[in-house]
């Protein structure tokens, strides 16, 4: 398990003691304390002792692709600089992503050496990369889907969304609204976490990229549908819906259905 200490993040009791009066939250409070470490604390799944390694300053909200080769890890993950925190961007955004973009990073601890290393891997302004849900952690993980600003000198909004591949291409679809976190839905369903070519799917990035896409000038949302192995031919579906839906965080798909009621007791959708 890899965790990483921020040193956007500082506990003490009179902190704890403003927010509890609300004085302050625990978000305005995030801000770079240079007197903290950035450091990667690796937990051994099947115990032993745990392994720290230092890191540049940075915070991490979300990661991408991740594999182990011997003492080697590889991950990606989006990284925020010294400069990031949480004042609310130009009423769209949670932090000042016009100042403090995130940035996709590639890191490489080498565990008998107990270095990091880190690598600039996209210059878009992204975040919430997604990868194949049934492969995290295998060996050989390439794709990683990101909501971001691919517009020079654009920030935000996030518009576009970035198809990155750690064996070096890049594919980006421009939307004319609004994105929000892009979800990769694999068409062979949880058969597809195998790599045999006897299985559907077998090919990592073989399925979906299902977005959320707001129109602000009709006030409206849609969900589109894109072919993950070739964002060049556009939405290949869209869910166009009467009104808008508020954004939310985060996405997931399940190639099953859960009901808690009877079918016969739901009523129609209007929409």
């Amino acid at each position: 398990y890899i965790f990483h200490m921020t040193p956007f993040v500082k506990a003490t009791k009179a902190l704890a003691l403003q927010i509890m009066l609300g004085l302050t939250s625990a978000g305005e409070s995030m801000r770079y304390y240079d007197d903290l470490p950035s450091r990667f604390v690796l937990l051994p799944r099947n115990g032993g002792k745990s392994i720290s390694v230092d890191v540049d300053p940075c915070h991490i909200f979300h990661f991408g692709t991740s594999e182990q080769r011997g003492d080697v890890i590889e991950f990606t993950a989006v990284c925020l600089d010294t400069n990031f925190n949480m004042t609310f961007d130009s009423k769209i955004w949670l932090s000042n992503t016009s100042v403090s973009p995130g940035r996709l990073y590639h890191f490489r601890i080498d565990i008998g050496k107990q270095t990091c290393t880190r690598t600039l891997v996209d210059k878009a302004s992204v975040e919430f990369p997604s990868v194949h849900p049934y492969r995290h952690g295998q060996q050989g993980g390439r794709f990683a889907y990101m909501m971001a600003s691919d517009r020079k000198g654009y920030n935000l909004p996030y518009r576009d969304i970035v198809k990155h591949d750690l064996h070096g291409s890049r594919q980006v679809w421009y939307s004319h609204g609004a994105i929000g976190e892009p979800v990769f839905v694999p068409r062979g369903g949880y058969s597809s976490w195998q790599h045999s070519p006897s299985h559907p799917g077998a090919d990592e990035d073989d399925g979906y990229v299902l977005v959320q896409l707001y129109l602000p000038d009709a006030h409206r949302t849609e969900f589109i549908i894109l072919d993950a192995r070739d964002f060049s031919q556009g939405p290949i579906a869209r869910i166009k819906l009467k009104h808008h839906i508020p954004y939310g965080f985060h996405g997931t798909f399940t190639p099953h259905t859960f009901l808690s009621v009877p079918l016969h007791l739901l009523a129609k959708s209007k929409l």
